[in-house]
């Protein structure tokens, strides 16, 4: 690849780690730290928050691997570990736990829409959270898998991009859990649609944010996982570390799938008043404090 069009996607990731750090970590103040924020739905979307932050730290790691591994090396395991394996775990942490969370979200909005008194009474912000820590706990167990399902052989020469995921896991773990969320989220959303008309506007409001929510992730991630699905079906006949529109379709649709982890606070920005008001106050360093006659003001440290 030309010294150009190195430096083009070093700076295009800059800029997505950039947004991914600023948007999710002002997303995960928000809920942790605005007592009106901190609502049980609020929970799942702190989690899919701290599984896209995720993908920032992996990106950096990923991109060393990718410009500066040679595609002829010969590994030993535990350098084959640090140098396949390692930068794509916390991708696949990040892609379970976010599928994990999109369906946490699409079901409480389901409970909520379909049986709001039950859910009020039954829902906790304390059961939410568990929920998502599982989320994470399972995800880190399925990452994990990569230790024994790759594709590494002793004394032979193999780019990671074609030894660091097998055939099985891809097979049994990452596509189906990829298919089987989206199928699940279609279904959910599909029943929430027959009993929106009966909701209140905010809620159709915050159904519309999901939805985009979802949308997005479709957009970004199917790519990617077609582009796996054709380098675990057909490993010998695309090698894209010398051809370079291969190459560049490897690189550009990685960092399409990254870049859907800054997204989500875009989205909140736009279509979630809440979430606008609180990153405001966050920017502005700004506090809300209760007056006398109970209503809320926010007032900056520095008055």
């Amino acid at each position: 690849m030309e010294e150009a069009g190195k430096i083009s996607i070093l700076l295009v990731s800059f800029l997505i780690v950039l947004a991914i750090v600023v948007g999710n970590i002002l997303t995960i103040i928000a809920v942790l730290r605005k007592p009106k924020m901190g609502t049980v739905s609020n929970q799942f979307v702190l989690g899919l928050a701290i599984a896209d932050l995720l993908v920032a730290f992996a990106l950096p790691y990923n991109l060393i691997v990718i410009f500066f591994v040679s595609p002829k090396m010969k590994f030993t395991y535990p350098e084959f570990v640090g140098s396949c394996v390692a930068p794509l775990m916390p991708l696949i942490v990040s892609s379970i736990a976010s599928n994990l969370n999109l369906l946490l979200i699409g079901m409480d909005r389901l409970y909520a829409v379909s049986n709001p008194l039950s859910h009020r009474a039954f829902m906790s912000r304390r059961k939410a959270r568990l929920a998502v820590c599982c989320s994470f706990l399972i995800a880190t167990f399925m990452s994990s898998l990569l230790f024994i399902l790759n594709d590494w052989k002793e004394d032979e020469e193999s780019p990671c991009i074609k030894t660091n995921m097998s055939f099985v896991y891809y097979s049994c773990v990452l596509l189906p859990t990829f298919v089987m969320t989206i199928i699940l989220l279609f279904i959910a959303y599909g029943k929430i649609l027959h009993v929106a008309a009966t909701v209140s506007t905010n809620a159709k409001k915050s159904l519309k944010m999901v939805s985009l929510i979802i949308s997005c992730y479709c957009i970004c991630w199917l790519p990617f996982m077609i582009r796996l699905f054709i380098e675990q079906y057909d490993k010998d006949n695309h090698n894209f570390q010398s051809n370079t529109a291969l190459y560049y379709a490897q690189i550009g649709t990685f960092l399409l799938m990254c870049s859907n982890s800054f997204m989500n606070p875009i989205i909140y920005t736009m279509k979630s008043g809440d979430f606008r008001k609180a990153y405001r106050e966050i920017i502005l360093c700004k506090k809300e404090v209760v007056a006398q006659d109970g209503s809320k003001q926010a007032t900056s440290n520095d008055a």
